[in-house]
């Protein structure tokens, strides 16, 4: 674990290197928004500074294992106007390697970038473990998730969550994920892959992510995503499991 803290104090820094400079690119904005204000008088500005330009809401070990751990964080960014929006992320460590497994866009044969919006859901890898990068994996994948998620409506965990039917209702549905390809994070647990989705129909709907429930992530087995894994050290670790 010591590895793996060290790793992820490293992720968690290079995130804040970043983060920090978009903070100092919004204080900058905010400022020739002042300035054109006071050009052009009242009413101009749409900006408004930020104490706290992003901040993470919750962090979780999810998976632990002396070759492999996992993470979880909500993280919400502040936006223009009055707007945050929170964000799911997920990782994936080697302790081996020492490396993280991030999720990535799917190439073509020539090494490009393949667009990752196929009409029926979005296309992603995660680097030496899983690959959702054709029509017909795309739409087993999203079966899959609608399948689970289905399953989890029934489950008593569902029954006790007094917002579980509001969030699901308010899920944007993995099938009509937008082209970026970045609406959903993705992490290991025991029980099997989290998909976790982070669109929803709603700006209030986002309140669905700042809270555990029954709904979100949905949990896909290892077992039934053996068709869509790479061979590897993780693939052979989680199928064992």
């Amino acid at each position: 674990m010591r590895t793996a803290n060290r790793i992820f104090d490293g992720l968690q820094g290079a995130d804040s290197i970043v983060y920090a400079s978009q903070a100092a690119e919004w204080q900058e904005a905010y400022e020739e928004a002042v300035r054109e204000d006071k050009k052009n008088g009242p009413g101009m500005s749409f900006m408004i500074p930020r104490d706290h330009f992003i901040r993470q809401e919750m962090v979780a070990l999810t998976y632990a294992t002396s070759r492999f751990v996992s993470y979880f964080a909500v993280v919400e960014y502040a936006t223009a106007g009055m707007s945050k929006r929170p964000e799911p992320d997920g990782w994936i460590i080697d302790l081996e390697r020492e490396k993280a497994l991030y999720k990535t866009t799917c190439h073509q044969e020539d090494g490009s970038p393949s667009p990752s919006w196929l009409g029926q859901g979005t296309k992603f890898r995660v680097e030496d473990f899983l690959e959702v990068c054709d029509k017909e994996s795309v739409t087993a994948f999203v079966a899959l998730y609608n399948k689970h998620l289905e399953l989890a409506t029934k489950s008593a965990a569902f029954r006790r969550d007094p917002y579980a039917e509001y969030c699901k209702e308010e899920l944007v549905p993995l099938a009509l994920l937008g082209p970026a390809g970045w609406y959903l994070a993705v992490y290991l647990t025991v029980k099997g892959l989290a998909v976790h989705l982070s669109e929803f129909s709603s700006h209030a709907g986002r309140n669905c992510l700042r809270r555990a429930s029954a709904v979100i992530p949905v949990i896909i087995p290892y077992r039934e995503l053996e068709p869509f894994m790479q061979p590897g050290p993780l693939r052979d670790e989680l199928l064992r499991s």
